[in-house]
């Protein structure tokens, strides 16, 4: 499996516990044993009390630069080996900022597969009056637009039931199925809006 970014929640009192630990203190609360090649075996999984969604991707965010890290003491993020999971604490705005970029993205791909039709760029206040001709491209340009609006297309056809981009299924929690960012955002913003700021912290990671 490749390397993917991982949205996760943490108890508020919990992370107030753990995020000053040196590495003696890490090692002894979370009973930690040393594998054959004599190195602590860390399951940074078992500090999360919930995943909120996995990004599918190595995508790498500005909050993954500038957030805080999760753990204040450089000798525990080394065992943890910060350096791969690249652990942040997000806030509220942190996360907000993400879904920025993300819709960032979203414009930036359907702006490549318009591009190459666009008659005119039309002033900002009348996109609405966007104008296209599909025999300008070339045929390559073609192919991936009509490649990525078949994909879309799949997604909705009522005859194919099992690729719905939404969620009904009262077990998860989530509300969108699909991969594809620009419904992947909306479950985002579910979990902006949802998600307990006061009682919980959110950490962003990859692995």
């Amino acid at each position: 499996m490749s390397y993917r970014i991982y949205l996760v929640s943490i108890p508020r009192n919990r992370y107030i516990k753990i995020k000053d630990l040196n590495k003696r203190q890490f090692i002894r609360k979370f009973k930690l044993q040393k594998d054959e090649c004599g190195k602590y075996n860390v399951d940074i999984h078992k500090i999360f009390n919930q995943e909120l969604f996995n990004f599918g991707s190595s995508v790498s965010y500005d909050c993954q630069e500038t957030a805080e890290s999760l753990f204040s003491q450089k000798d525990t993020r080394d065992l943890v080996d910060d350096e791969y999971y690249n652990l942040r604490v997000l806030t509220k705005e942190d996360f907000a900022n993400l879904i920025e970029q993300e819709r960032k993205i979203v414009a930036e791909h359907y702006h490549k597969m318009l591009e190459p039709f666009i008659v005119t760029y039309p002033d900002e206040r009348e996109w609405y009056d966007l104008r296209l001709d599909f025999t300008k491209g070339k045929q390559y340009e073609f192919d991936s637009f009509r490649n990525w609006l078949s994909s879309k297309y799949r997604e909705w056809n009522p005859l194919l039931k099992h690729s719905k981009p939404y969620n009904l299924d009262d077990e998860h929690k989530q509300c969108v199925s699909s991969w594809k960012r620009e419904y992947a955002i909306f479950e985002l913003v579910r979990i902006y809006k949802s998600f307990n700021w006061k009682h919980n912290v959110m950490v962003i990671y990859g692995w």
